[in-house]
């Protein structure tokens, strides 16, 4: 069956769907991929690899090399300044013995090259990311607290 909608026309290439193609990249234990994939739906008419809905919609967007990124991060995420008011603001400590004013800041600065809205969310329990999707929840919220501490 011919289906002029296979082939997906690019600037200096066609990419054929019916097709066969070595994608380049590195395999899990470090060597070269060499493994022949098939672009096209269902059963591979020579190899009879049964590939489903297609090796892009079943394979090409799970965990790959195409989608893992560098997502080391340093992450400022709280500083605190107080200053403690003189005693004689304080009347000479007569009823107010001490205080105190300060601010503090939370998630002030992030420096990444990841492309995502923040590394540390993702839609899974902590500690993975087996599902390979991230961004899927809030990122951290930039958050100011002012305080007056006094003691009596």
């Amino acid at each position: 069956m011919d289906n002029h909608l296979a082939s997906f026309a690019y600037p200096k290439y066609t990419l054929d769907r019916n097709d066969y193609r070595v994608f380049e990249g590195l395999l899990e234990d470090g060597t070269p991929n060499t493994k022949e994939v098939w672009l096209g739906q269902g059963r591979d008419p020579i190899h009879n690899i049964n590939y489903g809905n297609g090796y892009y919609r079943d394979y090409y967007r799970g965990s790959s090399e195409n989608f893992v990124e560098d997502a080391s991060w340093v992450r400022l995420r709280s500083v605190s300044i107080n200053y403690n008011l003189p005693k004689a603001w304080l009347g000479g400590g007569k009823i107010i013995k001490n205080a105190s004013i300060g601010i503090t800041g939370n998630n002030l600065a992030l420096w990444t090259k990841y492309s995502g809205l923040d590394p540390e969310s993702t839609t899974t329990n902590s500690g993975t990311n087996i599902e390979a999707f991230a961004g899927m929840t809030y990122p951290a919220v930039r958050s100011f607290l002012f305080n007056i501490n006094v003691g009596f």
